[in-house]
């Protein structure tokens, strides 16, 4: 018996297990655990006791990893964007703050950006922009 994709779980061949049996779960590559259980499956009677089915009762929730509010680097001058709680492959777009302009050939966006281990993410500046202050000749013009 297979274990629904629905739960986020990787994907684990249990079709050995007999009523009464567990089978170990561990969350998918980009999802981590957000509860304190830790229990395996396990197969169950279910439907009247003509069928057996998985209960998760004490096997972990997986929620997906997401990057948390974008952080501005203070020496980057970019505006504040309001980008929290993104999925990963998901964008938060850069643009230089008043006072400031784009110096540079990159105009991509901030990417978040899954760890080597899949259990956290971050946001990626490789792309963005450099912006520089402008002088107050250049303002006038």
């Amino acid at each position: 018996m297979r274990i629904p994709a629905r739960k986020n779980y990787r994907e684990e061949e249990c079709s050995q297990k007999i009523v009464g049996g567990n089978c170990s779960l561990t969350c998918k590559h980009g999802y981590r655990p957000n509860s304190d259980r830790t229990g395996p499956a396990k197969c169950v009677i279910s439907d009247g006791g003509t069928a057996a089915s998985w209960n998760f009762d004490d096997a972990p929730t997986c929620e997906e990893v997401t990057c948390a509010q974008v952080r501005i680097p203070e020496q980057k001058n970019y505006r504040e964007e309001k980008c929290f709680k993104k999925s990963v492959g998901t964008v938060c777009p850069l643009t230089c703050r008043d006072g400031y302009r784009t110096n540079s050939s990159k105009t991509g966006p901030a990417r978040c950006v899954l760890s080597d281990r899949g259990t956290t993410a971050s946001w990626n500046f490789d792309d963005a922009p450099t912006c520089e202050g402008t002088s107050s000749i250049d303002a006038m013009r």
